[in-house]
């Protein structure tokens, strides 16, 4: 039971800290707001993120007990998605990106940004 625990958390760590819309989003605006602005930020993603894993843990239990079938083309659709991900950041052009305004983000900007991220459902169905 400690090594399944152990191996949830890397997990979970790792799904937390690489690269994504919700932490690009807040480094950004830590960048031109301050830290009280980015920490609003990550609050709303963090509890958009705990509602996400309710439900697609929900679902997914629900789903796989019924159509046990489902599981592996869920996982194979998820990872190509990941894959096709990784290229277009790889391959996207890399040039000066100019800010014509501020706006403000906070915990609802966060909150969105979480729940319209794909690789948090991802992560959370994994």
């Amino acid at each position: 039971m400690d090594n399944f625990i152990f191996a949830m958390m890397v997990f979970a760590f790792v799904g937390a800290v690489t690269p994504g819309p919700v932490n690009l989003l807040a480094t950004s605006t830590a960048v031109q707001q301050g830290s009280i602005q980015a920490f609003k930020h990550v609050l709303g993603a963090s509890f958009a993120y705990a509602g996400v894993v309710y439900l697609s843990g929900s679902m997914l239990s629900t789903v796989s007990d019924k159509l046990p079938m489902l599981e592996s083309s869920m996982q194979l659709v998820g990872s190509g998605f990941l894959i096709w991900l990784a290229y277009k950041i790889a391959s996207a052009p890399v040039g000066n990106i100019e800010v014509e305004q501020k706006t403000t983000s906070g915990w609802v900007t966060g909150a969105l940004a979480q729940l319209l991220n794909p690789k948090a459902w991802l992560v959370a169905m994994s």
